[in-house]
Order: C-alpha cells, then sequence, then structure tokens
C-alpha cells in the first residue's frame, strides 16, 4: 500500500488526504519514510498546468530554485 500511495504522490494525486479519511495510511507515522524518497519540486510541477508560466515561453530558473529552496527548508523542519 505505501508503495502505491508514494508513487501516486509522486504523480501529483493527493494521497494522504484521500487514504488517512479512510484509515489506509496515517501520515504522520510514514511522514519520515515518504521524505527519503523526495523528487525535485520541478517534476512536480511540470505535472500541473497552473504552473506552466515556469516553464513557458522559457524556464524561470531563479523561481524554481527559490520554490525548492523552500520545500528543502520545510523537509529540514520536518
Amino acid at each position: 500500500m505505501l508503495t502505491a500511495a508514494a508513487a501516486a504522490a509522486a504523480t501529483g494525486v493527493r494521497v494522504l488526504s484521500a487514504t488517512s479519511s479512510q484509515g489506509l495510511l496515517y501520515a504522520m507515522e510514514m511522514l519520515y519514510t515518504v521524505a527519503g524518497w523526495r523528487a525535485p519540486v520541478e517534476d512536480y510541477l511540470k505535472l500541473k498546468g497552473r504552473f506552466r508560466h515556469l516553464f513557458e515561453p522559457q524556464r524561470d530558473a531563479a523561481a524554481l530554485a527559490a520554490i525548492q529552496a523552500q520545500v528543502d527548508g520545510y523537509w529540514q523542519a520536518v
């Protein structure tokens, strides 16, 4: 179950809010395991149409680096 949830999360599916209500995956217990499986933020953002402005007409490297730094800071705090 965890592998399926992690794979779904990597493709942008809202896994924790969907499965925790079913009792299948309680977020806090699995957070530390899944944290080691992180993909770069850029991979996630490319899948979401609302972030297209970061990639088209040209890649906004500064904005992507700032977002990645913010996410990395979050994971260090956890």
